[in-house]
C-alpha cells in the first residue's frame, strides 16, 4: 500500500435511511475519481444471508464489499481517503471500525468525517438542514461556524457513529454530518439531503466538487416524494409533516435551531405497557392484549429494519390505530443513521 497522501481525511459512508450517507459518499468518490487502495475483508464480519437467483439458477454467494479509495488533491491542499461499504455488519461493528482505522492510519489519516441521515417531519420542498456532532470541542466549533445544527443529545445508530468513537479512542478527531429528510420516505433514496451534506463537507474540507448532477437527481426525486406525500395525506391517518416553505418569505435560517436540533419526542408508553391488575376493572381499550403484542412485534421489526416502517404504518392505518401510536412511530426516527 505505497500511497503517499498529504494531510488526508477519512470520509466514511454506509447504507442507511434515505440512502443519504451512501449517496453522498459514492458521489464524492465518483466525481473526484478516487482510486481503490485497500479493502476490509468481509469474512470476519459478514455471513451469507441470502443468494441471488437468475433463470432458475442460484448464483454464487457474495459478501458485502468494503473498500477504501484515495484521492490526491491536484492543488496539493488536502487529500482524501473515502470509504464505502455495501452493508453494515450485524455484529462486531467496533472491531470492524478498528480494522478500518488501522488501515486509514497507515495512509496517514488525521481526521474522520462520517455521513448519516436525520429523519424529521420536514416537507419535501424544504431545504434539508445539516445536523452535526463532533468528538473534539475545536471541531464542534468549526461545525458551529458553518451553521451546522449541533445535536445537544441523542444517538447516532450504526457505524457512522461507532467509527467516531473508535477514532476518538485513537486520538483522531471526527465529526458526523447528518442530512435531514422527510421521515415518511425512509426507504426512498434521497439525493437532496445528500447534496446538503456534501455542501457542508466542501466548506469544512475546502475540497471543491461539482454538485450539479446530484442536484438534478434531487429535483426528480422531489417530485416523487410530493406524489407519495399526496397519497399518504389521503389515507385515514396522514403523516405529520411541516408545511412547505413560503417562497415569498425569507426567514432566519437559524430561527428555532436550538429546538429543532432536539431529537423527536419519545412517547410516554408506561400506561400502555402495564398489564391491568386482576383485581381492578381495566379501562376500556380498543387494543386487546394479543393485538398489542402483535403491534409490539411489528415495531420491533421496524426498529431493526427501517425498511419495514412503511409496512408498519400501513398496518396501523388498516387497523385505525395510527393516531394512538403516532408518537411511538415517530420515535423510530428520533436518531440519525
Amino acid at each position: 500500500m505505497a500511497v503517499h497522501l498529504s494531510d488526508p481525511w477519512l470520509v466514511a459512508a454506509w447504507p442507511g435511511m434515505g440512502g443519504v450517507a451512501l449517496l453522498a459518499g459514492t458521489y464524492l468518490l465518483e466525481k473526484l475519481g478516487a482510486m481503490p487502495v485497500a479493502q476490509v475483508l468481509p469474512d470476519a464480519y459478514f455471513d451469507v444471508q441470502q443468494v441471488k437467483v437468475k433463470d432458475g439458477l442460484v448464483l454464487p454467494a457474495e459478501l458485502p464489499r468494503s473498500t477504501l479509495y484515495a484521492w490526491k488533491d491536484p492543488a496539493g491542499r488536502r487529500d482524501l481517503v473515502i470509504f464505502t461499504s455495501d452493508a453494515q455488519p450485524g455484529g462486531q461493528g467496533y472491531a470492524f471500525c478498528e480494522e478500518l482505522l488501522g488501515t486509514a492510519q497507515e495512509l496517514g489519516v488525521r481526521r474522520i468525517v462520517t455521513f448519516a441521515a436525520m429523519a424529521t417531519p420536514s416537507h419535501p420542498l424544504s431545504a434539508p438542514r445539516v445536523f452535526g456532532v463532533a468528538t473534539h470541542a475545536s471541531l464542534r466549533e468549526e461545525l458551529r461556524g458553518l451553521r451546522v445544527e449541533l445535536l445537544s443529545e441523542g444517538e447516532i445508530s450504526g457505524l457512522n457513529g461507532v467509527l467516531l468513537a473508535a477514532g476518538a479512542a485513537r486520538g483522531i478527531p471526527g465529526a458526523c454530518l447528518l442530512g435531514e429528510f422527510p421521515y415518511f420516505a425512509s426507504t426512498v433514496p434521497n439525493p437532496k439531503p445528500a447534496s446538503s451534506v456534501l455542501r457542508t463537507f466542501m466548506q469544512l474540507s475546502r475540497v471543491e466538487l461539482d454538485l450539479s448532477e446530484i442536484d438534478e437527481q434531487a429535483e426528480v426525486v422531489e417530485e416523487r416524494l410530493l406524489e407519495l406525500l399526496e397519497r399518504l395525506q389521503r389515507s385515514p391517518d396522514p403523516p405529520v409533516v411541516n408545511p412547505p416553505p413560503d417562497p415569498w418569505s425569507q426567514p432566519d435560517p437559524l430561527a428555532g435551531a436550538e429546538a429543532l436540533a432536539q431529537p423527536l419526542d419519545r412517547a410516554d408508553e408506561a400506561a400502555l405497557d402495564e398489564e391491568p391488575d386482576d383485581d381492578d376493572d381495566p379501562p376500556a381499550d380498543p387494543v386487546d392484549r394479543d393485538e398489542r403484542r402483535r403491534i409490539d412485534a411489528l415495531f420491533e421489526a421496524a426498529r431493526r429494519d427501517r425498511d419495514k416502517a412503511l409496512e408498519l404504518k400501513a398496518e396501523l392505518d388498516r387497523r385505525g390505530l395510527f393516531k394512538r401510536y403516532e408518537d411511538r412511530f415517530l420515535d423510530l426516527f428520533r436518531c440519525g443513521e
